[in-house]
This record gives structure tokens, sequence and C-alpha cells, in this order.
């Protein structure tokens, strides 16, 4: 983490050390820190999926549901056929209990990828 935020010292409007410093945040489980990192690359670079992808994550992981739906569907704006963005609002819908909505999601993801683990897990939760 130190040394992340000594890169982005170094290179203040590059994303890369802001994505790398994300990483072991994220792995902490920091989560508000995350995001920081997270929205100050999505600040430089607002159509990079992969930024918008991880902001979506670490908001969901923080209970901030709304927010995670609006990363989620951002990404998929720009990135339609990424499944794991797709997968992620599937989650991000079923964690407010919006069953139909999310159903439509995974659904969507398992008929391009139907090995997808954690569609077809997000599928198996709904009533």
């Amino acid at each position: 983490i130190t040394l992340y935020r000594k890169a982005v010292t170094m290179e203040p409007r590059a994303i890369e050390p802001l994505l790398g410093l994300s990483l072991p945040l994220m792995s902490a489980g920091r989560w508000a820190e995350a995001t920081q990192a997270l929205e100050s690359a999505q600040a430089l670079a607002p159509g990079d999926s992969t930024v918008l992808g991880r902001l979506a994550y670490v908001t969901l992981k923080a209970g901030r549901y709304r927010d995670c739906e609006r990363w989620y569907t951002r990404g998929l704006e720009l990135a339609p056929g990424d499944a794991d963005l797709r997968d992620g609002l599937g989650w991000c819908l079923l964690l407010q209990n919006r069953f139909q909505e999310a159903a439509v999601q995974f659904e969507s993801v398992l008929a391009v990828a139907p090995d997808h683990l954690t569609a077809k897990q997000g599928l198996n939760k709904i009533p």
C-alpha cells in the first residue's frame, strides 16, 4: 500500500497506480479507502470499464447498493458484453431483493458463459 501510494504521488494523472493501490486495500477489506482510490481513477478515466467494475465491486462490498448499481450500469454501457460486470449487477440487484431483475442479469451471463460459477450461484439464490 505504501509503495502504491508513492507511485500515485509520482504519477498523479495515471490510473495504473490507483488501480494497483485498490487491490491490497480491497484484499484488506478497507472499502472506504479502496473506493477513494477508485473514484480518483474514475475521475481521470471516466470510460475505463476496469475502474468502473472495481468501483462497483467495492461499493457492493460496502453495502452501498445504489452506488454499486450505478457503477455497474455505467460499466455495462461501455462494455455491454462484459459477463463479470453483468454478473456483478445481478448480485447487486439480488442483494436489494430485486429478484426478477437479478434473474435477467444472471440468465444473460449464463446464455454466453454457461459455466459462469457466480452467475449460477446467484440464480440459485433467487426464491
